[in-house]
């Protein structure tokens, strides 16, 4: 079974986040602990060699973009590619990872 790393961002400080490794059954999960509104404004994984940052939508739903890698994003590189999911955050990151 595939293992993620999964990056946690609280809303109120960007500087209070927390990694997790999970597998691929875990991350139903972790979006239900998302989509019930536990003050979490980001989700940031590796997956298939890429960087995927998953975050609300200012208007509804989620937008996703997809960096050639961590350092990229940290490098603050543009994305190459992205999208906008306006159902939930599970349909959000099975977007985000069918496009990567």
């Amino acid at each position: 079974m595939n293992t993620y790393e999964i990056r946690v961002t609280n809303t109120q400080d960007d500087n209070d986040f927390c990694t997790q490794q999970v597998e691929s059954s875990d991350i139903s999960a972790l979006t239900d602990l998302i989509a019930d509104g536990y003050g979490i404004s980001d989700v940031a994984f590796n997956y298939n060699g890429y960087y995927i940052v998953i975050f609300a939508a200012s208007d509804e739903g989620y937008l996703y973009d997809i960096y050639a890698s961590k350092t990229a994003y940290d490098n603050e590189e543009e994305s190459l590619d992205g999208g906008q999911c306006t159902s939930t955050l599970s349909n959000a990151i099975e977007m985000a990872l069918s496009q990567a």
